[in-house]
């Protein structure tokens, strides 16, 4: 039972720097409403398919909303009105190096593992159309920086904000012990990200059963990149790895979705972390006595 003390000791919790609790409060609702808003019809009629249709499809639907979230949550509460650095999110510089490396590995693993099993399965192997020219650029390197950016805000909002606010909050709740604030904390965020995807649900008309079972999935993926923001302190490996879940590009088409298979091996990574630190040199600060900043 090493793992919730090791969690509790993890960078992003220990050098917190509380926002205020209406700040908190503030930006669950405007995402809320931004969500419902970019989701409703009438928002993509007069918004983003103009938008879309203006810059070639450049601008996606995607790229709009997330970058009028990135703006409105991100830049203008989080920075500008609570004084918070892009540090203090998560954001630092020098994870990006070995989060885009480890996030390109992920997505070759992807593919050698999906051709693996239609050579096991004795499964053809038939390209992905989305590869075939000419369809490449429309397909895939379109639609690529809104899957990114949206993945950016959703951990920033939950993972980078969210989760070590309410974790520091939350000593003031009389949950005594580390561990259990942790809990708290991680159960209210991960439960806001879950519910975050019933417009999505909504939208695509997904039945109440359905749309009940898509947001308990997105909960307990929630933990899980919690799990490992918390075991890495590197917010950008948790980006990339949610962005090729959502749109993992598989070169095959098969029956097993690929998404799965990336989660997995998500999930093996996670595993494999404490062996990795000790066979390769740390990237981040990692000191047990490391001090939150001030101000």
């Amino acid at each position: 039972m090493t793992l919730v003390p090791s969690l509790t000791r993890a960078r992003p919790l220990r050098t917190v720097r509380p926002a205020s609790g209406v700040l908190i409060l503030a930006v669950v609702v405007i995402h809320s409403a931004l969500t419902a808003l970019f989701f409703a019809p009438d928002f993509q009629m007069f918004v983003s398919r103009p938008m879309t249709e203006a810059t070639a499809g450049v601008a996606t639907h995607v790229l709009v909303t997330n970058a009028l979230e990135f703006a409105v949550l991100i830049a203008g509460c989080m920075v500008v009105l609570g004084g918070l650095r892009l540090g203090d999110l998560g954001l630092h510089r020098r994870g990006i190096a070995v989060a885009v490396l480890a996030t390109l590995v992920l997505w070759g693993l992807t593919q050698l593992v999906m051709h693996a099993l239609s050579v096991v399965t004795n499964t053809p192997a038939i390209l992905n159309p989305v590869w075939m020219y000419p369809m490449t650029s429309e397909a895939i390197g379109r639609p690529l920086p809104g899957l990114f950016i949206a993945a950016g805000v959703e951990e920033v909002m939950y993972r980078g904000f969210l989760l070590p606010q309410l974790y520091y909050h939350a000593r003031g709740w009389g949950l005594r012990g580390s561990g259990r604030r942790l809990f708290v904390a991680l159960c209210i965020s991960q439960v806001l990200f879950g519910v975050n995807h019933i417009p999505a649900g909504v939208a695509a008309e997904l039945s109440v059963g359905e749309i009940a079972s898509y947001v308990t999935m997105a909960a307990l993926v929630g933990v899980f990149f919690s799990v490992l923001y918390l075991r890495t302190a590197n917010l950008w490996l948790v980006i990339g790895l949610h962005a090729v879940l959502n749109q993992p590009l598989s070169f095959y088409l098969s029956p097993l979705d690929p998404s799965l298979v990336v989660l997995i091996l998500g999930m093996l990574l996670t595993l494999a972390i404490p062996f990795l630190r000790r066979v390769l040199p740390p990237s981040t600060p990692s000191s047990p006595s490391a001090k939150p900043p001030t101000g």
